[in-house]
């Protein structure tokens, strides 16, 4: 006659599922993010080709943040549309519920020293802040130019805390698209600084790890 489980038995075999359920679960939940980290990388490379492909166009001159039109301003994303052929790599597959999920380092840590923030302002035209000529650029393989954002809805990205720097979506880290055009991922912390401010390199030599990713000269006292 065959004998059943006893209760002890039945709850020993319970609770190493429940063992084995915890240990692998967070596996899982990191390899499933691991593949969204690797088509966001995707999504990051094809916009540096597009942001590139623009800069070949319009004289070497990056796009900036935003720039003046007829009615108002055309922001970055915009501007680099004609080089896309998906609108859906404007969207990080971490963050769907965010059609636009990448930032543009427009900003770098002074409004002045990284990629162009824009043509103008309320006061006026405002030309230390138009987007540089690509050559301007000391260390193309460090800066950024695009990466995963925190939530800015115009992508506007820069060296400060807050809605205007880079998202730790993916591992606790992030994608970026360098201006020579090769993406990689990143800790997060690795190019978040402290500061909700502008502010100048030469006052932060204790950030240069992070600002040599923001500016487009590391060894000038201005970033630029």
């Amino acid at each position: 006659m065959r004998r059943g489980f006893t209760l002890i038995e039945l709850l020993v075999v319970i609770a190493i599922i429940a063992i084995l359920a915890a240990i692998l679960f967070p596996v899982f939940a990191r390899a499933r993010e691991k593949a969204r980290q690797s088509s966001c990388l995707s999504n990051v490379r094809q916009l540096s080709t597009a942001i590139l492909m623009y800069v070949q166009d319009y004289d070497e001159r990056f796009p900036g943040h935003r720039c003046c039109v007829r009615s108002g301003f055309g922001y970055w994303y915009q501007l680099i549309e004609p080089y896309t052929k998906n609108a859906g790599i404007f969207t990080c597959p971490s963050d769907p519920a965010t059609s636009l999920g990448y930032g543009y380092n427009g900003a770098g840590t002074t409004a002045d020293n990284a990629l162009g923030w824009r043509y103008a302002t309320s006061s006026g035209v405002a030309p230390n802040q138009w987007a540089p000529l690509i050559g301007k650029v000391r260390q193309p393989s460090l800066m950024i130019m695009i990466a995963d954002q925190a939530g800015n809805s115009t992508g506007d990205m820069s060296a400060r805390t807050g809605s205007y720097t880079v998202a730790p979506r993916h591992n606790e880290g992030c994608n970026v698209g360098h201006v020579d055009g090769h993406a990689k991922w990143y800790k997060a912390s690795v190019l978040m600084s402290n500061l909700t401010d502008w502010w100048q390199p030469s006052a932060h030599p204790e950030l240069k790890s992070v600002y040599q990713h923001w500016v487009r000269d590391p060894e000038s006292g201005t970033g630029k």
